[in-house]
């Protein structure tokens, strides 16, 4: 997978830790499973069921980070789901998609 990004000139890092903060103070650590180019999350999930809580605290990870776009994988059932979310700080409201494959 990095060499496939490196290719088209991005970099991947695996597992970065990433500051979560609340009203301007720090309240933990996320690891994501990767961040592309410094600017998008990806998380990776392999369950049976993705559940609401998933999601919602995806979206509370990236509005306690400075990273806007991410990406929720769902490999766990029997089509690949994924799901993109935006936070926009600025309305304060996410702009979910969902593919599924």
């Amino acid at each position: 997978m990095n060499k496939a990004f490196a290719k088209r000139g991005l970099k991947v890092d695996r597992q970065k830790r990433i500051a979560i903060s609340y009203e301007g103070e720090l309240v933990g650590i996320y690891q994501p499973d990767f961040v592309i180019d410094d600017r998008i999350v990806v998380e990776l999930k392999c369950k049976p069921v993705l559940a609401n809580g998933d999601r919602r605290q995806f979206w509370q990870y990236l509005k306690g980070s400075h990273y806007r776009l991410g990406f929720l994988i769902h490999f766990g059932s029997e089509r690949l789901e994924i799901i993109r979310v935006v936070y926009d700080r600025a309305r304060e409201k996410s702009r979910i998609s969902v593919n599924q494959r």
